[in-house]
């Protein structure tokens, strides 16, 4: 940890906390496996996204009609940024630009087993490679 006074302040502390992360790989695997693992994952992703058994690739589901009472699933996306845009009257607006990647469901809860009222879902935003992914997020 790190302590420092500021000229014009109080005391400050800045805590440094080093975080092991472990993962599945990194505890079951030999060293050539790993190697053959890095290899391998990138690729087989990629074949994932562009092949047609990818989810994106599926023609739309049919969207229900919004009634009052029911729940939608938020999307989850990446900021790009923000820029102007204008109307065809000249009003300039800012508008936040967002990439939405592979928005898919991790994990399903039914009510029965959440709080007996609704439903939860747990989504991912993106394809990660396994050698980034915690082991609590494995497990779903």
């Amino acid at each position: 940890s790190f302590f420092f006074f500021p000229p014009s302040r109080g005391p400050c502390f800045m805590l440094v906390r080093y975080i092991q992360d472990s993962t599945w790989w990194d505890e079951h695997l030999s060293e050539e496996n790993t190697r053959f693992l890095r290899k391998l994952v990138p690729e087989e992703y990629k074949a994932q996204t562009t092949s047609k058994l990818c989810p994106l690739k599926d023609e739309p589901w049919p969207r229900e009609a919004w009634k009052p009472g029911t729940r939608r699933v938020g999307v989850i996306a990446i900021k790009l940024g923000m820029m102007p845009i204008w109307t065809k009257t000249g009003e300039k607006h800012a508008v936040t630009l967002l990439q939405v990647q592979d928005c898919h469901v991790i994990k399903y809860t039914p009510k029965e087993d959440y709080d007996g009222k609704s439903a939860t879902l747990m989504v991912g935003g993106k394809n990660v490679s396994p050698f980034r992914v915690r082991v609590c997020f494995s497990e779903h």
